[in-house]
């Protein structure tokens, strides 16, 4: 049995035991940086289209754009004007999420009162 074992660790291309790295390590085996974040917060992913409605605050407005997520659970909205920062994720709703292709961003409020209210 063993020696099969053997056998199909040296015939499999990826190895018997092999395991995701987690980080990157030293010469002497100890962790050198961190892990890798989530990919989704709040079900949000980077890329999906999202109208964030922000009641009060100094940025507050509706905003439509694409999303880039933090771990920390604020993030980034892309929109045809500009970069809105610090966005959390109570605001946001997605529209659509990523595909891989562009899509337009952005728009007047008047458009999308349809969406918000």
């Amino acid at each position: 049995m063993s020696e099969e074992a053997n056998d199909k660790s040296s015939n499999d291309p990826t190895g018997f035991w092999q395991r995701r790295q987690m980080c990157l390590m030293s010469k002497h085996g100890f962790p050198r940086t961190r892990t890798k974040g989530p990919s989704r917060v709040q079900g949000l992913r980077t890329g999906d289209q999202v109208c964030a409605v922000v009641p009060k605050g100094s940025k507050a407005g509706t905003y439509l754009g694409r999303v880039a997520i933090r771990a920390r659970g604020s993030f980034n909205v892309t929109t045809r004007w500009g970069l809105i920062t610090d966005i959390a994720a109570r605001f946001c709703c997605r529209l659509q999420m990523r595909d891989g292709y562009l899509y337009q961003k952005g728009g007047s409020r008047a458009q999308f009162d349809g969406i918000i209210g």
